[in-house]
């Protein structure tokens, strides 16, 4: 990546379609917005490439696509100001190793913002992933994320906890792919690397 400097790199891991747009209150001043550097992070090319394609134009630092697992980020330690995973943990094989990684990314003083659902009762992740496998469908590792266990992976991870809130529902699963919506609070957890 260069000689950026940590204020100016923002990553979005698990970026999916969207562009990379941290929340308000993640993302920096103005003055470095206009030479900072939105990465991108997805499995998947073609979702990169709908990223890509959103965020020209939109008035945000446009994304660098980086086709990578979140679990691997192939950035150095210590060089990203500002990162986003949203409602994507649930994916990974090993959440607590993806928060340790993300972290590990993290400059002094950079902020880690973490939305997904909180775990739903194993029954009823169960019974959804069943009806993802008669539907042809992957099913979903973890249905759901144990929001104590992930704050404990933060501060684990040297990480400070600066907020954890529940902020409204996580739709994991709707009609027509099942036969009813499978859902579960949404949380929001901000976490900084301290300086």
């Amino acid at each position: 990546m260069g000689e950026l400097s940590a204020t100016t790199v923002t990553v979005d891991v698990g970026s999916g379609a969207s562009p990379v747009d941290p929340p308000p209150d993640e993302q920096p001043p103005v003055s470095q917005r206009a030479t900072g550097l939105g990465v991108a992070v997805d499995v998947s090319l073609e979702a990169l490439a709908s990223a890509r394609r959103a965020s020209s134009g939109s008035g945000t630092t446009v994304a660098s696509p980086v086709c990578a697992d979140g679990a691997r980020l192939p950035l150095r330690s210590g060089s990203v100001a500002a990162l986003t995973a949203r409602a994507v943990l649930h994916h990974f094989d090993d959440p607590t190793a993806a928060v340790a990684e993300f972290a590990r990314t993290l400059a002094p003083g950079g902020r880690c913002h973490l939305t997904d659902g909180v775990a739903m009762p194993p029954a009823e992740a169960a019974a959804m992933n069943a009806e993802f496998t008669d539907a042809g469908l992957p099913g979903e590792p973890h249905g759901g994320i144990d929001l104590d266990h992930l704050v404990e992976a933060c501060v684990r991870a040297g990480l400070t906890i600066v907020s954890v809130e529940v902020v409204g529902r996580a739709v994991f699963a709707s009609p027509p792919h099942v036969s009813r919506v499978y859902s579960t609070d949404r949380f929001e957890v901000v976490a900084e690397r301290p300086v």
